[in-house]
């Protein structure tokens, strides 16, 4: 299969920690049903990192589109919600952004302390 090409101008990004004891679960979920769901819809996995210092959730993943509407759309949808809630039977400290696409690292919430 070739890449998909595609000139972001959105992103949809979540953060979050995955609870304990929901590991495998969670990433079968992500794998198998989650990225797919958002793929089907024009939303792409641009990145997804693991946070290992600050105060932010140490979970953040990335999706890309070329335009609003398909982020809006999905939003609004029932099938959303349904997804939405099953990813936070498996994470805690969640939240969602949407974002105008820029064309760096968007780490959110990055919080250097001196303590």
């Amino acid at each position: 299969m070739q890449p998909k090409h595609i000139y972001p101008e959105y992103a949809l990004i979540l953060t979050y920690n995955v609870r304990l004891g929901t590991q495998e679960r969670y990433f079968r979920y992500i794998t198998g049903e989650l990225y797919p769901a958002l793929e089907r819809r024009e939303l792409y996995m641009q990145n997804a990192w693991l946070i290992v210092y600050g105060q932010q959730p140490q979970r953040q993943i990335e999706f890309i589109a070329e335009r609003l509407d398909p982020i809006r759309d999905l939003l609004d949808d029932p099938e959303w919600e349904r997804l939405e809630n099953r990813l936070k039977e498996y994470t805690e400290d969640y939240e969602r952004h949407v974002i105008r696409y820029r064309h760096h690292v968007k780490i959110l919430r990055l919080n250097y302390s001196s303590n």
